[in-house]
């Protein structure tokens, strides 16, 4: 697994993992990704050249100069840098949906297991069950010859994009030349394995967090948490208080 981690703790003591965090992160918290973001995040003079250069999008370059200067670079398969019963909190969102159900299973159990007795996970994924009403409604809509196609292409979309796109967001939107070495260098959107392997509604994320120890789990909501102070972390709210990622499933589970 490579050497154990040196773990930040907020200063009243608690520690706090955000898994997969790509751009978004706390400083207060153990950032880590495996991604450009969390490869260029600590070299700040290097990321400065690149964008002078034409070579890193606005975009891209504004999320390089607010993310966490200490994000670790890690790839999770390996399961996770850090010794055991380490942390209060392991957070991820948006990210579990992108590995294989059985990768999903041993990334799962390590959160459980760097998290102290009584700690916290908290899981954010996309709704299974909310994209299916979306898609339902849409297609209802048209079937009765109402105006609903933008609706209808959205929620296929939501469903399927993911699952087949080849070339990331992120990587399109870059210099030609950056985008040549991206695909280069790390593969298409299923080689980074940034595409979707799977979807989950309440009652599969309830299982798959048992199956990987956790004795209790509650759905919540981007606004309520069982983490003290949560809402000022920002991590599910934007600074105007709306949803970062509105049609999620927020659950948590307690070790």
């Amino acid at each position: 697994m490579g050497g154990r981690r040196t773990i930040k703790c907020m200063p009243d003591g608690r520690a706090m993992l955000n898994v997969g965090c790509g751009p978004r992160t706390h400083l207060a918290f153990n950032n880590l990704d495996f991604s450009p973001y969390a490869l260029l995040g600590s070299h700040r003079g290097l990321v400065k050249v690149l964008y002078g250069l034409g070579l890193l999008s606005a975009n891209r370059y504004e999320s390089l100069r607010a993310i966490d200067p200490d994000i670790i670079y890690w790839n999770v398969r390996r399961g996770l840098p850090f010794a055991d019963r380490g942390f209060d909190l392991v957070y991820h969102s948006h990210f579990i949906t992108h590995l294989d159900r059985e990768d999903a299973l041993e990334v799962t159990h390590e959160c459980w297991r760097v998290l102290k007795p009584g700690g916290i996970v908290r899981v954010v994924v996309p709704d299974l069950r909310q994209l299916v009403l979306d898609y339902d409604w849409a297609f209802g809509r048209l079937e009765s010859g109402e105006s609903a196609f933008e609706e209808h292409q959205r929620a296929v979309d939501e469903l399927f994009e993911l699952m087949v796109r080849r070339v990331p967001v992120g990587t399109s939107r870059q210099h030609p030349l950056v985008r040549v070495l991206e695909m280069g260098l790390r593969g298409d959107i299923h080689a980074r394995g940034e595409s979707r392997r799977w979807q989950y509604d309440r009652f599969s994320m309830a299982a798959l967090l048992r199956q990987a120890g956790f004795r209790k789990t509650e759905l919540t909501t981007p606004d309520r948490s069982l983490v003290e102070g949560w809402n000022a972390f920002g991590l599910d709210l934007n600074p105007d208080g709306s949803v970062y990622k509105p049609g999620s499933l927020f659950m948590e589970g307690i070790k």
